[in-house]
């Protein structure tokens, strides 16, 4: 009788597992289409004996792969980074319009047009009003410009703050998946979607504990998550310009540490903010090119117009400076550029002295935006080209940006495909690990109700 006994014990514990591998395909199959899920194994600990016993162990486990996710993840950081500086170094690029059509290069075309009619009549009341509208047209071109860079280190700046939210977001998030993790439940799917939606916006290092949880922190260095707490991050510095330029946007944790170097949407953001833009409008030392530019054409100019007559009449007076601009500030010639409201027998066209002749000014400033003489260039070489030089730069770094996307996207899909294989549900496999199961788990079935048909002979002999 005790060997009935026992051999129903051992039959019952073989349904018993038969039955855990069951209920694990039957998951496997209902998430097979579930973003970030990881199919289930059955593994029975084998005691020794042979075949499945009542001593053996079950346990379920994830196909889940740590070195998959954090390639999976590693790509996502650096898509995003691309991504974001793909879209914000577009809208720049936008605003520099290098076909003469308008803008700055359309102004400078103007002022040279128009001056170089002027030269053809120096004491033309008319033209002369025109190439003050000219200069006008060239301070205008220069304060739209750098208003134009103003509204994108706003948008850029809200990107950034809305980002860190998100993050904050997300982190939160963890932590009470962490918290549920610590108290048995299976979050393994959520939090490895959370992570891979978190790495697309920051790059991060992942812990992984004993009991579950995990451990986040960005950049290297900045904790995001330890165990079921979570840490804010928040940007210091966003704002605008106030004497000197773009200051510095860092991320800070409320634990106290602090960094500005980070890659997904976050670091991408951060690159434009505190790279690119300081470049174009000062910041950080520089004076940034667009200033450098305006300052030095409205400059130059001045010095031709005040260093030449109203006319080449003797006695004439002095040239009066076309252009104001704040000198204080090197960061604010660009936004600041005016021209004065001169009238028109104000305007400096004849250069004076032996050599001096009625239209000598003239001539000087229709040749300035391409003049390739030492006093009148800029950075070593004439406006026009200046212009041109920051223009192609910023649209180098925007196709960098954009081929940088589409390669890191690749790399991303890619390894988002290689995860899926190792840990993701075959749907084929699953259907013959059934199968299998099935009839494993019936055949156990059948011997236990053998063994309590003799069971129930054994009795009525026993009668």
């Amino acid at each position: 009788m005790s060997g009935i006994f026992t051999a129903l014990h051992t039959s019952a514990s073989a349904l018993a597992v038969f039955s855990q591998s069951l209920g694990a395909e039957q998951q496997n199959v209902t998430n097979s289409a579930t973003a970030g899920y990881a199919a289930k194994r059955v593994r029975v600990t084998d005691s020794g004996v042979g075949g499945i016993t009542a001593s053996d162990t079950v346990a379920i486990s994830s196909s889940s792969d740590t070195y998959a996710d954090a390639l999976v993840r590693n790509s996502s950081s650096e898509a995003g980074a691309a991504a974001s500086q793909s879209e914000v170094l577009g809208g720049l690029n936008q605003l520099f319009d290098i076909t003469g059509n308008s803008g700055v290069l359309a102004a400078f075309q103007n002022f040279s047009s128009t001056f170089s009619k002027l030269s053809v009549t120096p004491s033309d009341a008319a033209l002369r009003t025109s190439a003050i509208g000219a200069g006008q047209q060239v301070a205008q071109a220069f304060g739209d410009l750098a208003a134009s860079l103003d509204t994108q280190r706003a948008q850029t700046d809200t990107s950034i703050t809305e980002t860190v939210q998100k993050i904050n977001t997300l982190s939160g998030q963890i932590a009470q998946l962490n918290q549920k993790a610590q108290s048995g439940v299976d979050t393994d799917t959520a939090l490895r979607q959370a992570l891979d939606d978190l790495s697309n916006l920051v790059d991060i290092n992942v812990g992984h504990n004993p009991d579950g949880s995990v451990n986040v922190t960005a950049g290297g260095q900045v904790q995001l998550v330890s165990g079921n707490q979570s840490y804010a991050l928040s940007a210091v510095g966003i704002g605008g310009s106030a004497g000197g330029g773009l200051g510095q946007v860092t991320i800070q944790s409320s634990t106290g540490e602090s960094s500005g170097q980070f890659s997904g949407s976050l670091g991408g953001l951060l690159n434009v903010r505190n790279n690119i833009l300081p470049g174009l409008l000062g910041g950080g030392g520089q004076p940034g090119s667009l200033n450098q530019l305006a300052q030095g054409f409205a400059a130059r100019a001045n010095t031709i117009l005040t260093g030449a007559a109203t006319s080449s009449a003797a006695g004439a007076a002095p040239g009066v400076a076309l252009f104001t601009f704040d000198s204080a500030d090197p960061t604010d010639a660009a936004r600041s550029l005016q021209a004065a409201a001169l009238t028109p027998d104000q305007l400096g066209v004849a250069t004076t002295g032996s050599n001096g002749t009625a239209n000598g000014a003239a001539l000087l400033l229709s040749g300035l935006p391409s003049s390739t003489n030492t006093a009148d260039q800029i950075g070593g070489v004439s406006a026009q080209t200046f212009f041109s030089q920051t223009a192609a730069t910023l649209g180098q770094q925007t196709s960098n940006a954009t081929n940088d996307q589409a390669q890191f996207q690749s790399a991303l899909t890619s390894a988002q495909n290689s995860r899926q294989k190792l840990i993701g549900v075959s749907l084929d496999g699953e259907a013959i690990s059934i199968t299998a199961d099935q009839r494993a788990y019936q055949a156990s079935a059948q011997v236990i109700s053998v063994l309590n048909q003799l069971t129930q002979t054994e009795v009525d002999l026993i009668k």
